[in-house]
Formats: structure tokens, sequence, C-alpha cells
């Protein structure tokens, strides 16, 4: 899901917003789902190979990416199935928010939420489990 054409083109607004505003204007060039996926790999695939130093910022797209098909996948208990699978999530409630760290295996992520404390400790242990 993480690497499909369509789950990249309902991306594309937030990882390449110019693009899709430029195609929305220009009426003959509406760009199909297809298109904009293949487009945002062709992107990556140049900033990997034409700008050095930019492997962390790949590998942070990747992470996203990953997270969010996650979270389209289904809105299963991922905190469930992280401390099913050994892992820790602790919840600190702060003025106006909630702040969560989740780990397993010496991996840690947080999250924020102002929401609710069931919104960021899902979100911090779907981040851990994006990276297991």
């Amino acid at each position: 899901l993480a690497v499909s054409n369509d789950f990249f083109a309902k991306h594309a607004s937030t990882l390449l917003p110019h693009l899709v505003t430029a195609s929305k204007e220009d009426n003959n060039d509406n760009k199909s789902d297809r298109q904009l996926g293949t487009l945002l790999e062709a992107t990556v695939f140049r900033v990997s190979q034409e700008v050095e130093g930019q492997e962390e910022a790949i590998d942070d797209l990747a992470t996203w990416l990953v997270e969010q098909a996650l979270i389209a996948q289904s809105y299963e208990d991922m905190k469930g199935q992280l401390i099913d699978m050994g892992g820790t999530v602790q919840t600190v409630r702060t003025t106006g928010r909630f702040e969560v760290e989740a780990s397993l295996n010496g991996i840690r992520r947080t999250a924020r939420s102002t929401e609710s404390e069931e919104e960021a400790e899902q979100l911090a242990a779907t981040r851990v489990l994006a990276l297991y």
C-alpha cells in the first residue's frame, strides 16, 4: 500500500503541494493518480541520486509513508499490538495536551495530541511499529 501510485496520489498535496496546485490551475494538465504517483517516485529517485546527504530525509519520508499506510489500512489497536509484542506506552499529561512515548526493542517514538490520550497513544505506537 505505501508504495502504490493511488496511495502516493492521496498524499501528493502534502508531499508535492506546488505540483498539485499547478496541475489544478492548468485545466489542460489535470494529473491522474498514476501520474502523480509516478512523479513522486521520480522525485525521490532523483533526490537520492543527485543530492548528497539526503539519505535521512528519504528515510524520514519512507517512515512517514509507512505510518500513513498503517493508519489507512485499518484502525486496529496499534497500542495493544505494540504491548502484545513486549513494547511499552507511557503517557504524560501536560497543560492542554497528552505527550506519549512508545517503545519496542530500543525503538522509541513520541506523539502529542490536544484531542485525546488514546489518539496520541495510537499514533506513537504506529510510529514505532512502522520502524519495526
